[in-house]
């Protein structure tokens, strides 16, 4: 049985919602090798639509959302995948330290030739909160498409902090939804 630990209310995924959730983790699937170790994998860009959302150039950063696997769910969250594209090495250092401080990475990342990282995230709208999937990786791709590094998650929901990057996402998709 599917279930999503931060879903305000499980029963209301419905078929919709499961079949959307099918696509999310065969996208993964197709992703994540049997053995994490190995890196010869490369990630499907044919199998997602990214659109920006935000662009700092401050930081030197893009972000861009899966337009084509949102999941919509009955309770008013929706899981997103997203892209963080990195331009400057700035914000390879700051990706860097933002992981040394998570318990469950292994320290021996690789960071050459980042380009970009993957990750799920679910946005509860009508909370304004947003959490880091559970049942899913983050990916950190070279510009070939290479998986470099496998990422878990710390699944916890955090309130949106506004101008954060939360936000634009929380813009975008909760008000798609209304469309």
């Amino acid at each position: 049985m599917i279930t999503f630990k931060h879903a305000r209310n499980k029963a209301a995924i419905g078929a919709a919602g499961i079949y959307c959730f099918l696509i999310v983790e065969v996208i993964v699937l197709l992703m994540t090798p049997a053995d994490a170790e190995k890196t010869d994998m490369k990630f499907n860009e044919e199998m997602v639509s990214w659109k920006l959302y935000r662009r700092n150039l401050e930081k030197g950063l893009e972000f861009y959302y899966d337009t084509k696997n949102m999941m919509y769910l009955s309770q008013g969250s929706v899981i997103v995948t997203v892209k963080t594209v990195y331009k400057s090495e700035k914000a390879i250092n700051e990706l860097k330290k933002a992981r040394s401080n998570n318990p469950l990475i292994k320290k021996n990342l690789k960071y050459v030739n980042l380009a970009y990282s993957i990750g799920t995230l679910e946005v509860y709208c009508a909370q304004r909160e947003i959490a880091a999937s559970e049942i899913m990786y983050d990916l950190d791709l070279d510009r070939k498409g290479n998986i470099l590094n496998y990422v878990p998650n710390i699944p916890e929901s955090h309130p949106i902090m506004p101008g954060s990057n939360g936000e634009y996402l929380y813009k975008t998709v909760c008000s798609r939804k209304k469309e």
